[in-house]
């Protein structure tokens, strides 16, 4: 939580129960980043000079994949709240920007058909093997 002083947040969003803080750091501090980024569009995957994305198994769904030499650094936050009934409890915090929950079976028809179009342009990062001769 001290580290979040040293960033702006920028935009709260909505998101039923939840509430999404997104934080933006200084580059000019933060020269690295905050940390990398893990997912990405499909058409942005040309720009980070990515692999083609494959279909692999990731948290019981196949999901987009790609290999990338080095991983983009970001210096966004985001920051997933819930309200208790007294304080506000940290559900996650991530580099980059929202995204829509992973499509479950328990979600309702129209959540879930939102999350898999949300998803079927999302890409995985993951960061290419190096070789050793």
């Amino acid at each position: 939580m001290e580290q979040l002083k040293l960033g702006k947040a920028i935009q709260i969003l909505k998101r039923k129960k939840y509430r999404e803080i997104i934080f933006d750091f200084n580059q000019t501090e933060f020269t690295n980043g905050i940390g990398t980024l893990g997912v990405c569009n499909q058409n942005e995957l040309n720009a980070l000079n990515a692999s083609e994305p494959k279909l692999k198994m990731n948290r019981g769904i196949q999901l987009w994949h790609a290999t990338i030499s080095k991983m983009p650094t970001i210096n966004q936050l985001t920051l997933v709240v819930k309200k208790q009934s007294t304080s506000w409890f940290l559900i996650t915090a991530f580099p980059g920007l929202p995204a829509l929950p992973l499509p479950q079976k328990n979600m309702n028809s129209i959540d879930l058909e939102l999350s898999k179009q949300y998803w079927a342009d999302k890409v995985f990062l993951e960061k290419q093997k190096e070789v050793n001769n």
